[in-house]
């Protein structure tokens, strides 16, 4: 046996010795997550109902807050990189129409010459790959 076939079956006997470990750990996490609920459950029954109750509304309040709290950051977060990309598409198009304005509207000697606007049209495309969405980057393509 060549040294490359030897490196090949040791990395797949490593390979399959690491899922094996992978698996073993996530089965007694599982296995540990369930010890773990099943005492809390064994305790909970044990209490005065009243008491349970309280428990339980008590945590269903702090729960549904912080819950509430994340997602309503979550959210604003998402807008605000939603308004910074619209922002950054908005200068884009503007220089890009700009452009394309001096071409078709600009008189004889304002309009760009070619050798102007090849790395002016590199830019843009570049520019368009980075901050357009995907349906723009498709119609641009085609």
């Amino acid at each position: 046996m060549n040294t490359r076939n030897k490196k090949n079956i040791l990395h797949i006997i490593l390979s399959i010795f690491t899922m094996l470990i992978g698996l073993a750990m996530f089965a007694f996490i599982i296995w540990g997550a369930y010890r773990v609920i099943s005492y809390f459950f064994q305790i909970f029954t044990t209490l005065n109902p009243n008491i349970a109750i309280a428990i339980i509304v008590g945590s269903t309040t702090i729960v549904a807050s912080t819950l509430a709290i994340v997602l309503a950051r979550y959210f604003e977060a998402k807008k605000e990189r939603e308004v910074a990309h619209r922002d950054k598409k908005v200068k884009l198009y503007n220089e890009f129409l700009k452009k394309l304005f001096e071409i078709f509207v600009g008189s004889d000697e304002d309009r760009p010459k070619q050798e102007e606007l090849v790395p002016f049209l590199r830019e843009i495309q570049r520019k368009i790959i980075l901050w357009s969405g995907p349906n723009v980057i498709k119609s641009y393509t085609k």
